[in-house]
Formats: structure tokens, sequence, C-alpha cells
């Protein structure tokens, strides 16, 4: 699945374009990886050992049981995957993974 969000706030990304990314209006929780590999949940600085408490932290605040991520298009895929892997290990809903619409 792939998502496009109206408003992105909080860390700048430059998203992977897909041919099918539909719009949605809002998430509870996002996970973010930016270009430099810094890891973000909910716009907070997430590394390490931090990552999967303040997931579950974010997570408990949440009444949806899915999670966005996204990640920047210069991001190495097995660092994308493992970040996906990390989630997964916390949280056993949905990944939806956020692109912007390919023009």
């Amino acid at each position: 699945l792939t998502a496009n969000f109206i408003m992105q706030p909080g860390i700048e990304l430059n998203l992977p374009s897909a041919k099918h990314a539909p719009l949605q209006e809002h998430s509870t929780v996002i996970v973010s990886v930016s270009g430099d590999g810094s890891v973000f949940v909910n716009e907070r600085a997430a590394a390490g050992r931090e990552f999967a408490a303040a997931l579950r932290e974010e997570l408990g605040k949440s009444s949806e049981n899915t999670v966005v991520f996204k990640s920047d298009s210069s991001v190495l895929f097995g660092k994308a995957v493992g970040v996906m892997d990390e989630i997964k290990d916390v949280h056993k809903g949905s990944i939806v993974i956020l692109t912007r619409e390919n023009r």
C-alpha cells in the first residue's frame, strides 16, 4: 500500500515517487527515515534502543492500528527494510509506505 499526505509536517524528506499514490488525509503514528539515516517517530528522533520505546509510546496514544512509514528516496533499501523490521517487532498491525505521486 502507498499513500500521500495532504500535509506533511515535520521532517523534510524527498519521498520516492509511485504511479499509484492515493491521498490520505491523516494518520496517527509516522515513522520517518531522513536522508542522513536518522529515524523519527512522529517527528521525535528515536535512534537505536530508543526506537522501540518511542514507537510503543506513540502507538499507545493512537486509536488507529496503522503505522505510516516514509523514507527519503536517498536512503539505502537495506536501511529502510531494517527500520520496517523494527516496526514489525513492536507493531503487529498494518504499515503504510508513504510516497509522492509520480507526475
